[in-house]
């Protein structure tokens, strides 16, 4: 399933428990919880339902997120420091080349492997980090963006369930974490 639809899919599941919630009280989502996949979702309504305070809610939820936060960053940190240092091992490479080359200048015939390992080198080197390393990081950093919008989306959603919000103000309130595209998608306005 894509983040897009997965993320839609959240808002309308937790407006259709928030209006169970409503109508049959709280205690009446129990049944439904246990069938959530996302743990994340799923442990903050377990919460909810249990009663736990909303701050203390809150607050686990928040430290889950914030500790998913620094994992991600450590990954996407570890394909920036690769695609930072790949260039200049290419260049160490290109080193090596130059004095294999200039080892064997009496002998033109030898000059041709030393150039040759001195220019792919370098190549690998920045293909390694352009095309590789550092897209990779990009795409790690979007995607924790992406997820960590999605589990603050969450936070809300549970704590608006759990506050007894109107479906429909929880509904508006979660649209607004959705880029405009997907409000559409998700039914708009309430």
């Amino acid at each position: 399933m894509s983040e897009k639809f997965e993320t839609v899919d959240t808002v309308e599941l937790i407006v259709n428990l928030a209006l169970k919630a409503r109508r049959e009280g709280l205690l009446a989502i129990d049944k439904e919880v246990n069938n959530i996949d996302d743990p994340f979702l799923r442990s903050g309504l377990e919460m909810a339902v249990d009663g736990t305070e909303a701050e203390t809610i809150r607050s686990v939820m928040e430290t889950e997120l914030s500790y998913q936060i620094e994992r991600h960053k450590k990954g996407a940190q570890i394909m920036n420091a690769f695609g930072a240092y790949s260039p200049a091992f290419g260049m160490i490479g290109t080193l090596i080349g130059l004095i294999g080359m200039l080892q064997n200048l009496e002998d033109p015939t030898q000059i041709g492997g030393g150039m040759s390992i001195a220019l792919i080198t370098t190549f690998y080197g920045a293909f390694l980090a352009n095309l590789i390393f550092l897209p990779f990081a990009g795409k790690l950093k979007a995607r924790s963006d992406e997820e960590t919008i999605m589990k603050e989306m969450i936070i809300e959603g549970v704590l608006s369930i759990q506050y007894g919000e109107h479906p429909k103000n929880i509904k508006r309130k979660l649209l607004n974490f959705l880029p405009p595209s997907l409000r559409d998608e998700a039914g708009g306005e309430a």
